[in-house]
């Protein structure tokens, strides 16, 4: 059988992980980091500034990762559809690493780059520029329709912090149960 699976995704900053620590606490599922799970499988690999090296081979990892670590039959994972490589470039995460992951629904966050990039210099003491942010985070909203539109796979799109609270008070109200039942 399967497992299921809720992807959570969002460029850095954008709130990715109180949204799907929110979101485990109201469905009981237990929740994945891909960074974290990758750096589980591999320790040697490392992603100063936000940046990745060789993309394709961080998914095999994160993969492997998931075979191997996440034991349950439903879970949610934090990840991305764009991850920047280590000369700024913007790289879509392999269509075929959805494939394998099949996710029962994706949820894309979005929000405003100016307050992102806020969020990651408070939090990271990195610095992005607001166009980067900006290109970066309609790359993966592109992306995410397409892997979508491919896969046929649910995409909910939550702008803002309001929208995140609305999507999380119909989770409590179990509209999102059907995808687990």
């Amino acid at each position: 059988m399967p497992k299921k699976s809720i992807f959570i995704s969002g460029i850095h900053g954008v709130g990715k992980t109180t949204f799907s620590k929110q979101l485990e606490n109201i469905l009981h599922l237990p929740l994945y980091s891909a960074s974290t799970l990758i750096k589980r499988q591999n320790s040697a690999l490392e992603f100063p500034e936000k940046k990745i090296q060789d993309v394709a081979k961080n998914q095999d990892v994160l993969l492997q990762a998931i075979e191997n670590f996440v034991s349950e039959e439903k879970f949610i994972l934090d990840g991305h559809f764009t991850l920047q490589k280590e000369n700024c470039e913007i790289v879509k995460v392999p269509l075929s690493t959805f494939e394998q992951l099949s996710p029962d629904l994706m949820i894309l966050l979005l929000d405003d780059p100016v307050k992102i990039q806020q969020r990651i210099n408070i939090r990271n003491d990195v610095f992005f520029e607001q166009e980067f942010l900006r290109n970066m985070q309609e790359t993966e909203l592109r992306y995410s329709q397409e892997i979508s539109n491919h896969l046929n796979i649910p995409l909910v799109c939550l702008n803002g912090f309001s929208a995140f609270e609305l999507f999380l008070k119909s989770a409590i109200k179990g509209v999102i149960e059907d995808v687990y039942n």
